[in-house]
């Protein structure tokens, strides 16, 4: 047995307190959301059809291209699957089809996720902020177990939930969801290594799992090799015997490993993503990023506001920030004479995983070893900056356990060092750039340096305050600390002013902190009744005036400025072009031009993506379209997304390739406005009536043009060429293509993986001509397709979805293999004439092999839990005991 640390309705009530001011905008009418600054000049949210509310003048997340393109259009489709009833495996509205789930970007397994999905979009901030929540209950209870006070648990608590790890990504839903299972799976670490129980290792297994279906795959990795080397710390000095620790490190990576397979339904499509499908071979995310970043990740406003700076800070690269207090508590632990070996040996722990991770973001040169291993050679480097966060906020709890023991002489030492060192790289970097625009933001670092000077103030005050009271000194800080990152959280308005204004409710904050340490009673409810009230101190007065003042000045502060978060809107609503497209189009149909994922709103297939992972047929489609530029030159997959618009491909490139676009069945091509009025030249051309396209659609947002030349998304061909199929093959045909645009409709050349290319040579002939008959499309779901085909001799058939491992053919019931048709799409032969029904079905081995494994798993601890609680209820002779 384990000493059981309950929660109280208390602990409850204090953890929720900053999510219910994070909730204070929501009650106000306004959220969250991705309309106001985006990527890019033209927000496609940022005038959504039926909207008169207020917009923000600036970011409302550090990440802004996630939620952008992927966030919104991800959960949408999630729903869509969900009311479906179908797997969430392939999304045939992106590209010419592409992996769903195993994108490793995100998961439509996580249970957050999937309610966020189902609900009203102005209820998915209640969603984010259930699992920030959820993460605050479950930091407090880890760092409980490692024998922590309540008080500096709360602190540790709010340190992450309002940092930028969270409260700076509020609509990175996907950053979001991965970091708030990281409390649980600690926590859970701890109970089961202290339990050594199967139902706590059990429960450790699900707990992986859960991380795993979080979302993102790679701050699952960061998350995991760093428990990994938790847990073994943690066991060497629990334990004592050197056999015990042997035996329970190797019990729990097995457990561990039991969890990682739990959700190898998951992770084993994506794990065969990356085998098998187009993506950057070397992240971009991988180079160095400069030691002054740091600056922004400790002071967040010293180089202005987010994402809008007179120093070029990529904030997508950046990710998260710290803010002062959690450092400054980080360097009182360094300051502290600890008389606990345990909590000292954790705080060491927690900022020596910070400081690995922070050495691999710098690009730390006598380290660059250890980032080829595996796995950590393909980590991002940013995606590790919210755990960085995570850490800190752990450290930073067990140095204000032991505040009382901080040496303020040595502290105040470190903080003038550490203070001097900042100052001299901002000033270095202010010399390199010789820029002038600093000026423009002196606002921001006079700002900056008097909340550092206020927040070494704040802690000093308090070391010196626990002398008399420490707890009185953790509630100052509880308070003290929340008011400074509070004051970082995006509200959407740029303006100096409002800063000001954010500025006087953080000393609001802080002066109603010192009042309440000193007249912390007033929270004790008279039994006299309502008429006590009146008979308040005047020091009690006070504590109710400056509560009421701070809240009444946030309030304004969210409802008065004319810039700021956005009115609650659905955005998920589709406007009117793409509902008239949606009425329009057939199942054999697609569009060009839409931005990324935009067309999920009403289930459109446009040739676009996002994501790590494409299908090579899809790289293979942009190679014709792009000319002579290939697709990791052009640097659309290094980017992760392809967006016409965005990227601003020219489309005098599409009349050039408009045989391309006809044969994978483009018909309406989509121009917005908002930028094709800056590209003037380019709309004339491709409007022009010799352009073979129409003007079918106009409206004060975009014009739809309808080519006059599509051909069917299905056809069947009686002639057809076999090359054995490789790189070798697919480049001859690609480049055959590029060079003979025309033969597309008229040619199929087909790859078969039984053929042998000996003499490493393919050549492509003009020959084996044919007519390309249209196919009947009967039924299109993202994992299912049936057609109808009247073959009038042997022939192939030809699908013009990308080829990709996992789907299966078949022919009246009868398995066929599927081929790669003109370096792309999908071929089956027919061998006789007549009639045949031809079937699509997708279902990856993968999947279907993850999904036995992660059954076998579950059925094993359920099957074992059972068990031992049936042995251990016949051994006491009662009902089942607790394990």
């Amino acid at each position: 047995m384990i000493e059981k640390k309950a929660i109280s309705l208390r602990n409850l009530l204090v953890l929720g307190m900053p999510v219910l001011f994070l909730c204070i905008p929501l009650f106000l009418g306004y959220n969250w959301n991705i309309m106001g600054y985006g990527v890019g000049d033209h927000n496609i949210y940022n005038r959504p059809e039926g909207y008169n509310g207020r917009y923000p003048d600036g970011y409302l997340s550090i990440e802004s291209m996630t939620p952008m393109i992927y966030n919104v259009s991800y959960d949408v489709t999630i729903r869509r699957y969900i009311l479906n009833r179908q797997l969430p495996l392939w999304n045939s509205n992106k590209g010419i089809g592409t992996p769903f789930a195993a994108q490793g970007e995100g998961s439509p397994y996580f249970p957050l996720t999937i309610i966020r999905s189902l609900l009203p979009y102005n209820y998915w901030n209640y969603v984010t902020f259930l699992g920030f929540f959820l993460a605050a209950i479950f930091l407090f209870l880890f760092l409980r177990e490692m024998a922590i006070s309540k008080y500096a648990a709360y602190i540790g608590s709010y340190f992450f939930v309002l940092s930028g790890a969270l409260g700076g990504q509020i609509i990175a839903t996907n950053i979001t969801s991965s970091l708030t299972v990281a409390p649980l799976l600690f926590w859970v670490s701890v109970r089961a290594i202290k339990a050594q129980t199967l139902f706590w290792r059990s429960l450790f297994s699900i707990a992986v799992a859960l991380q795993m279906l979080a979302g993102h795959i790679q701050m699952a990795f960061v998350i995991l090799i760093s428990l990994i080397i938790f847990c073994l710390h943690y066991i060497w000095i629990k334990e004592v015997s050197f056999f015990t620790r042997i035996r329970e490190s190797v019990v729990s990576m097995w457990y561990l490993i039991l969890g990682i397979g739990l959700a190898s339904f998951l992770l084993l499509p994506t794990l065969e993503s990356l085998g098998v499908a187009y993506h950057n071979k070397e992240i971009r995310d991988l180079h160095s990023l400069p030691i002054s970043w740091l600056l922004a990740f400790i002071y967040p406003l010293i180089f202005g506001l987010f994402r809008e700076s007179w120093f070029h800070i990529n904030w997508l690269d950046l990710f998260a920030y710290s803010g002062q207090g959690m450092i400054v508590a980080v360097i009182g632990g360094v300051a502290s004479r600890w008389n606990n070996r345990f909590h000292r040996s954790m705080f060491w722990f927690f900022i020596t995983i910070a400081l690995f991770w922070i050495l691999r973001y710098t690009g730390f040169p006598f380290l660059t070893w250890i980032w080829k291993l595996p796995f950590l050679s393909v980590l991002s480097p940013k995606h590790s900056n919210g755990f960085i966060v995570f850490c800190l906020s752990i450290a930073a709890a067990f140095a204000i356990e032991h505040l009382k023991n901080w040496k303020v002489s040595r502290l105040i030492t470190i903080l003038l060092i550490s203070f001097a060192s900042a100052v001299f790289v901002f000033l270095a970097i202010v010399a390199k750039n010789q820029n002038d625009a600093v000026h423009s933001v002196l606002p921001y670092i006079v700002i900056s340096i008097m909340l550092s000077l206020i927040t070494a103030a704040v802690f000093i005050y308090a070391r010196r305050l626990s002398n008399i009271s420490l707890t009185k000194a953790w509630q100052f800080l509880l308070i003290a600390m929340s008011a400074e990152l509070i004051f970082y959280i995006p509200l959407g308005n740029s303006s100096f002013t409002f800063l000001s204004m954010r500025f006087w409710l953080y000393i609001v904050i802080l002066f109603t902190a010192l009042v309440f340490i000193k007249k912390r009673s007033f929270l004790i409810p008279y039994l006299s009744g309502f008429p006590a009230f009146y008979k308040l101190s005047k020091g009690k007065y006070l504590i109710i005036v400056m509560i009421t003042v701070a809240v009444g000045m946030f309030i304004l502060l969210i409802y008065v400025p004319n810039h700021g978060l956005p009115n609650q809107f659905d955005v998920t609503v589709p406007p009117k072009h793409i509902v008239w497209l949606k009425e329009r189009l057939s199942a054999g149909e697609r569009t060009f031009g839409i931005r990324p994922d935009y067309q999920t709103l009403a289930d459109i297939q446009n040739i676009d993506t996002n994501g790590p992972f494409q299908p090579y047929g899809f790289a293979n489609f942009i190679n014709l379209i792009e000319g002579n530029v290939s697709p990791t030159e052009r640097g659309w997959f290094n980017n992760g997304y392809f967006d016409i618009n965005l990227t601003q491909y020219n489309m005098n490139k599409y009349i050039l390739h408009k045989p391309f676009f006809d044969w994978i069945g483009v018909k309406y091509i989509v121009l917005e406005k908002g930028v094709f009025d800056k590209r003037r030249e380019e709309y004339n051309v491709i409007t022009n009536s010799q352009s073979g396209l129409k003007t079918s659609y106009e409206d004060s947002a975009v014009t739809i043009l309808e080519s006059l030349s599509p051909t069917s998304r299905a056809y069947f061909s009686s002639n057809y060429k076999i090359y054995p199929s490789g790189s070798l093959s697919a480049e001859a045909i690609i480049k055959f293509f590029k060079n003979n645009q025309s033969y597309i409709a008229q040619m199929t050349l087909l790859e078969d993986p039984t053929l042998n290319n000996f003499d490493n040579n393919v050549v492509i002939k003009t020959e084996m001509l044919s007519v390309q008959m249209p196919v009947k499309v009967n039924n299109y779901e993202p994992n299912y397709i049936r057609l109808e085909v009247d073959a009038f001799s042997p022939g192939v058939v030809v699908l013009k979805d990308a080829f990709y491992p996992g789907w299966r053919a078949y022919i009246n019931n009868t398995e066929v293999p599927i081929l790669r048709a003109n370096g792309m799409v999908r071929a089956i032969k027919i061998d006789h004439q007549g009639k045949h029904v031809v079937e699509f079905r997708y279902m990856p081995s993968s999947f279907v092999y993850g999904l036995m494994l992660s059954g076998v798993i579950m059925i094993f601890f359920v099957s074992s839990v059972s068990l031992s609680s049936y042995r251990r209820a016949r051994l006491n002779g009662r009902g089942v005991s607790k394990i």
